[in-house]
């Protein structure tokens, strides 16, 4: 089995260091010059949550267009503002008749933009609980073992089969994950971006960890408005909430009470965040329907603005 994992965020270290480590030829497409270097010289590291260390080596590619041969997977693992016409050129140029991708991205949207790029038959998307902190250009800390929700949304289906499906779990599987095959990813992922767009934007524009949302009344009775505006909108587009999601919210919260989000990260650092994907893509439906969504639009604004400080 060979697997390239693309994109050397916390993800992909993760994912990469712990493939490579249970014996797959696992291919890893860092970003930037510097990194690539920094992995080629000491592999990868992932420090697991026992305090146990495994060290790997990935293949670190510097061309993957030029490679010689196709992965039988891609996991796609950047961010989605890297996702355009430019990153699916050399994907295309990776894809073999039975090279599959998988994507791991928040939000949403990025399904239609590769699917309008890409065979749209051999596209699956994956909803991931691991949480991981990139420690250095090499080094990751496994900060919290999850569940890996994985299917081929609609109206992509037709590229799978059993083999492939039990292939792609055992893979996971004998690498320390705990994958599961879904048949209504999309669910999914709307959960996920419904969850995201209640704890990102509130922790990047008040520099707390996750866990401190839960600590006042205030920021409580932002979060359910929040969530009431997004399921509002995505049931417009076919989506039946759970009602077990509010509480799904305050256990994530709970469960990484020390975790800065994925937004507040972004910020501190002076990086664009993912705002455009997650609380505007529920915008950009909400104009689609007519539906307001006040909260919502008030928090992507201030993200906006402070995006614009970094």
């Amino acid at each position: 089995m060979h697997i390239t994992v693309w994109g050397a965020g916390s993800l992909g270290l993760l994912f990469a260091g712990k493939l490579a480590g249970s014996g797959y030829r696992t291919e890893l497409v860092p970003r930037s010059a510097a990194q690539r270097e920094e992995l080629q010289a000491n592999g990868v590291k992932v420090l697991e949550p026992d305090g146990e260390e495994c060290r790997s080596r990935p293949i670190v590619t510097e061309n993957p267009a030029g490679a010689r041969d196709n992965p039988d997977w891609i996991f796609l693992m950047v961010k989605q503002k890297d996702i355009g016409a430019g990153l699916a050129g050399q994907l295309a140029g990776r894809m073999g008749e039975s090279t599959r991708l998988l994507c791991f991205q928040n939000g949403a949207g990025h399904l239609e933009r590769l699917g309008a790029m890409l065979p749209p038959d051999r596209i699956y998307a994956a909803v991931t609980t691991e949480a991981a902190r990139k420690e250095s250009p090499w080094e990751v800390r496994h900060t919290g073992k999850g569940t890996i929700l994985w299917g081929i949304p609609k109206p992509f289906e037709g590229g799978t089969s059993p083999a492939v499906d039990a292939s792609l779990n055992d893979v996971l599987r004998r690498a320390g994950f705990t994958p599961q095959r879904s048949e209504d990813i999309r669910t999914a992922m709307w959960d996920k971006l419904l969850i995201n767009a209640v704890i990102n934007p509130l922790t990047g524009l008040l520099s707390v960890p996750n866990g401190a949302l839960l600590e006042n009344r205030e920021s409580e009775d932002l979060m359910r408005r929040l969530l009431q505006e997004g399921v509002e909108v995505l049931t417009r587009e076919g989506y039946t909430a759970d009602n077990t999601l509010g509480d799904r919210v305050r256990t994530v919260c709970r469960q990484t009470a020390a975790n800065s989000s994925s937004m507040l990260q972004d910020l501190t650092k002076g990086r664009k965040t993912e705002i455009e994907w997650i609380n505007g893509y529920l915008l950009r439906l909400a104009d689609k329907h007519g539906v307001d969504l006040p909260v919502n639009r008030t928090l992507y604004s201030l993200i906006k603005l402070k995006e614009g400080q970094g």
